[in-house]
């Protein structure tokens, strides 16, 4: 299984989601913004047509409490763009390309900042 994070540009929340290696079926997931994991008893069919997603890790039957501190957030750049944020314990990641070039930005800063005010 894998973790993933939705990074589709439209106007409901993009969450994070437990799919299956073929990512037909949803396991759980992780509403955007909070830090706790939502398990299915069966697993549902998920469609990933017209969807983008950032994959973050593979998912190996972690728990809750190995789950808990990854948190998915949505930050506005100062442009007016949308970036995909994950904070976890022991790294952060961000979808700008600034990220992706020097392994930092901004907007991890701001993430965190919008939590300690939720």
């Amino acid at each position: 299984m894998i973790l993933v994070q939705e990074t589709t540009d439209w106007t409901t929340p993009n969450h994070t989601y437990i799919l299956d290696d073929s990512r037909q079926y949803m396991h759980g997931y992780i509403k955007q913004g909070r830090a706790d994991i939502e398990m299915f008893k069966t697993p549902i069919r998920f469609s990933t047509r017209g969807r983008s997603f950032h994959f973050i890790k593979k998912y190996n039957g972690m728990m809750q409490e190995d789950v808990k501190h990854i948190v998915s957030v949505q930050v506005e750049g100062s442009k007016g763009n949308k970036y995909n944020v994950i904070l976890e314990d022991s790294k952060s990641s961000c979808d700008c390309t600034g990220f992706k070039y020097r392994g930092e930005c901004k907007h991890i800063g701001l993430a965190r900042e919008m939590l300690l005010y939720v």
